[in-house]
């Protein structure tokens, strides 16, 4: 028995799709698919990091500076490789990941710890008064590596030689992490059309991690500068409340401990020495 075929409007013979073919375009990966999905990115992960330790082990022992630029080149690179490949964890995740409270300062040094050593771009520079005693509920993780991402596209935006800032502010309720670079201008709109690729793609990812944290990201062209806001509602961090009874500043002493004390008889002053 031969397979049906049908003409196209050209004139040639085509097989049908079968209905299972047809339903497997359209499927979504089932869990066992996700979670080898997580296991591979965890492995792919792991050799990423052993290469960029690697890299590192070989600039510090290497006498030549070719050899050196190199391997601080393929460090860098294995490091922001390591940052997207993380956000296949938010992107495949059956559940939410659970937030943990955290001070913003901290997210901040994080990322500056994993600029030393980098090559591609500008350096990285700390900016503006750090706003203190504000905290984020968030997936800490995601929010790390969308920042560290986002560094990452603006020195590679800013270039060699370019200028790159990362600042904290706080707009009441809201914590605003702000990335700043002096390269050529970023067209948000064309970023909104076309996000599968570079620093669109990276934008793309730290607004959808925004979002899931209840906030959201924005991009704004000031002053022959790109700035890229990343917000996350923020509150006060708690501070230890005082023991019960216990005031802070001088010690009162209670009431009838004071009166007991006024009626209490003296004792005599003793001579002075002579």
């Amino acid at each position: 028995m031969g397979v049906k075929t049908r003409k196209s409007r050209s004139g040639s013979r085509q097989t049908p799709k079968s209905a299972g073919a047809r339903r497997g375009a359209r499927s979504v990966a089932g869990p066992i698919e996700r979670e080898m999905l997580r296991a591979i990115c965890h492995e792919v992960g792991n050799l990423l990091a052993a290469s960029r330790l690697t890299a590192h082990l070989i600039a510090r022992d290497a006498g030549d500076p070719e050899t050196v630029t190199a391997s601080r080149t393929i460090e860098d690179l294995a490091a922001q490789a390591g940052s997207l490949l993380a956000h296949v964890r938010l992107l495949v995740a059956d559940s939410p990941a659970p937030r943990v409270r955290i001070a913003p300062r901290d997210l901040l040094e994080a990322v500056q710890r994993a600029q030393p050593g980098r090559t591609a771009g500008g350096g990285l520079q700390l900016t503006g008064r750090i706003p203190a005693g504000i905290a984020i509920e968030a997936d800490a993780d995601a929010v790390n590596h969308a920042l560290c991402s986002l560094v990452d596209a603006a020195r590679e935006a800013a270039g060699a030689g370019g200028k790159v800032e990362l600042g904290l502010e706080r707009a009441r309720d809201t914590a605003r992490f702000v990335v700043t670079d002096d390269g050529p201008p970023f067209d948000a709109a064309a970023g909104e059309a076309s996000m599968k690729r570079g620093r669109n793609l990276v934008i793309a990812l730290a607004r959808l991690v925004a979002r899931k944290q209840g906030g959201d990201l924005l991009v704004r062209r000031t002053r022959g500068s790109t700035q890229v806001r990343l917000e996350i509602p923020c509150t006060r961090l708690e501070t230890p409340s005082p023991a019960r009874g216990v005031t802070r500043g001088r010690a009162r002493t209670p009431r009838r401990a004071r009166a007991a004390r006024a009626t209490r008889p003296r004792a005599p002053t003793p001579p002075a020495r002579g």
